[in-house]
């Protein structure tokens, strides 16, 4: 106990438990905790869920950055100061880079809350975006495929591509985009249907 508590306290923790909630919110929402389980029994998920928590770590770090070296010394009135002076431009202009970006950090957002528990990590880039595009609307729209894979790249993010030896290609796809059917390709359709045997 006294180990969990202490990890509490370090930076990116609070993202990891959050993108966890969001995550699970969405499972829910779908009624897929099942397909949920599945993906979690696929090879390499405990790699991809390591790299996972280190983006959000990471994030977490970044985020805390902004408010603690930037905001907090411009709004107290320090750009006066002749040692912060030089600095204030480029702090203003990481502010408004950051505050601006509300679409690209709605996508960092539902990428965080989604790749593993809705599975995104085994899905195309196309797939990816369809469905996230589904789950949360016009905040994801603007998104082009091809900005989308750069930004999963940009995160650290890391999926089946990662692993050519063990997924030539993605396990899942979507087959009906307007009734959102999953496909389960060879050779995971057996893995997918004796793990939801089980948990079933």
């Amino acid at each position: 106990m006294n180990g969990d508590s202490d990890s509490e306290e370090e930076p990116g923790i609070l993202e990891i438990s959050e993108f966890e909630r969001a995550g699970l919110s969405v499972v829910n929402q779908l009624k897929c905790d099942t397909f949920f389980a599945c993906t979690q029994a696929m090879p390499r998920y405990d790699e991809v869920r390591q790299k996972w928590k280190k983006v959000c770590v990471e994030l977490g770090v970044a985020r805390q950055a902004i408010r603690e070296e930037f905001y907090d010394k411009i709004q107290k009135g320090l750009e006066s100061d002749p040692l912060i002076k030089p600095f204030v431009k480029p702090w203003r202009a990481s502010l408004a880079k950051e505050q601006g970006r509300a679409i690209d950090q709605s996508l960092v957002n539902a990428l965080l809350s989604c790749w593993l528990h809705t599975g995104l990590w085994l899905y195309t880039n196309q797939d990816r975006l369809f469905l996230l595009e589904r789950f949360f609307g016009q905040s994801i729209q603007a998104h082009s495929e091809d900005a989308f894979r750069k930004r999963c790249k940009r995160l650290g993010l890391i999926g089946w591509n990662d692993f050519p030896s063990t997924y030539p290609e993605a396990p899942l796809r979507i087959r009906n985009h307007n009734h959102l059917i999953n496909e389960v390709r060879e050779p995971w359709e057996q893995f997918f249907m004796a793990c939801q045997a089980r948990e079933g």
